[in-house]
């Protein structure tokens, strides 16, 4: 089956097991037969995809109407009826492929995040750029706030062909972590359907069909009044009926618009449509809702995101003092997973930024916070994020490495045992071995 390993498969046994997470895809050998399985959290059970019939990977292309694909899956969705073919690569988002199989073979776009994360599971380890899993996708559905089925995707940061084997010199991740991935259809279709129920700040006709046109496999270049009409809806609408607009921003934030509108920094905009400054922090009283959490984990992602360029980076290195205040605690109030990760990724890219901005005190100030977060967060996400922000700030500042030894040495070299995924024990074993060093 290509680079599928038949013979280290599990058998059928391993369906007595309980899946790690939702919508979780494994594959398992029943006699000469490869299945694909996927954990139902709710139902408390696995069911069956299809059956993996042959996979061509990296080292071998194979031709599917014409073009050249990394892999070429044939996969048995209905008993007795032909395999269908699904062509990938690897530079792919796991979601656009999947969309266009499921509307190839007429089969309901229910199927979305079942096929997007069987790509993702047989393709592990080779796939290239951002995180391509979608917290937000039910199948057609788009739900805020759903647990992320990102796990086990590599980051740009810790891919196969980033991350380095243990026993080599250490070396930082020296790029942004940006996420302009997502479930786009279904974003401008919740925000069509909020846009017609809210009695102020609508957006007009050509302002949804701008929006509905917009290309999407990169950061979307969207008009500057378009752009302003969003971030308006975002401050004006109803705090639970947000977040498709503050979604979109996210996209948008990855690109070179101004960081200005009107007379407000793009960074205090999103802040008052969020609630970042005011709800985040160890000194502000009580938890979050569901809604408040969803709105803090889009204006966290879309500040992570304006790292993507030049002018961006630029604008949240300005606001650095506030932000990271606001970010020092946040974590004691945020149960969403999928918040914690923004949280976490938005400290790894000002310590990035820091390496290149900063001074080895600016450096000093982030691992503090991330210090306090690493040690008390069991999120695998955070984990591998903050472990690397030991990495990356005591490579660049002597200062910081030093510190790191007193601040994180225990909390880093229990994650090389007992961190929550083997790429958090591998990153804090490379780190911790650097800090000795």
């Amino acid at each position: 089956m290509g680079d599928i390993d038949a013979s280290k498969l599990p058998g059928p046994e391993r369906l007595d097991q309980p899946g790690t997470k939702d919508q979780q895809v494994i594959m398992v050998k029943n006699g000469q037969i490869v299945e694909a399985y996927q954990w139902d959290q709710q139902a408390q059970g696995w069911s069956k995809v299809g059956e993996v019939v042959d996979a061509v990977g990296q080292t071998r292309k194979q031709e599917y109407e014409g073009k050249e694909y990394d892999y070429v899956f044939d996969v048995d969705i209905q008993e007795g009826a032909p395999p269908l073919k699904l062509p990938y690569n690897v530079a792919e988002n796991p979601y656009t492929a999947a969309q266009k199989f499921l509307e190839r073979n007429g089969i309901n776009l229910d199927h979305l995040d079942t096929v997007a994360n069987f790509i993702i599971k047989n393709t592990d380890g080779v796939q290239l750029g951002a995180p391509a899993g979608d917290p937000f996708t039910g199948g057609s559905r788009y739900v805020p706030g759903q647990a992320s089925a990102q796990a086990g995707v590599p980051d740009p940061f810790t891919g196969g062909s980033r991350y380095v084997p243990q026993g080599a010199a250490y070396d930082p991740p020296s790029e942004y972590v940006i996420n302009v991935q997502g479930n786009t259809a279904g974003i401008i279709k919740k925000l069509a359907e909020f846009n017609a129920m809210v009695d102020v700040h609508r957006l007009s006709d050509d302002q949804m069909q701008a929006l509905q046109k917009l290309d999407f496999s990169g950061p979307p270049q969207v008009a500057e009044d378009v752009y302003s009409a969003l971030l308006v809806s975002a401050l004006g609408w109803p705090k639970d009926k947000r977040f498709p607009c503050l979604d979109l921003l996210r996209f948008v934030a990855a690109t070179p618009l101004p960081y200005r509108v009107g007379n407000r920094p793009f960074v205090e905009s999103m802040a008052e449509a969020t609630g970042f400054f005011d709800l985040l922090g160890s000194e502000s009283p009580g938890g979050l809702t569901k809604s408040e959490e969803v709105n803090l984990m889009m204006g966290t992602r879309a500040f992570a995101n304006a790292f993507a360029t030049t002018q961006g980076a630029d604008h949240l290195w300005q606001s650095r003092k506030k932000v990271l205040k606001a970010l020092d605690g946040s974590w004691i109030k945020a149960t969403n997973p999928n918040l914690l990760t923004a949280l976490s990724t938005l400290y790894l890219n000002l310590a990035i930024a820091a390496t290149k901005k900063g001074d080895d005190d600016e450096g000093l100030n982030i691992l503090s916070a991330a210090s306090r977060f690493l040690s008390c967060t069991s999120n695998a996400d955070s984990q591998l994020r903050l472990v690397n922000v030991f990495g990356v700030l005591s490579h660049k500042f002597q200062l910081c490495k030093d510190s790191a030894r007193v601040l994180g040495d225990e909390t880093i070299v229990i994650l090389g045992f007992q961190g929550k995924s083997d790429a958090v024990r591998r990153a804090a074993k490379d780190v911790g071995t650097f800090l000795t060093s």
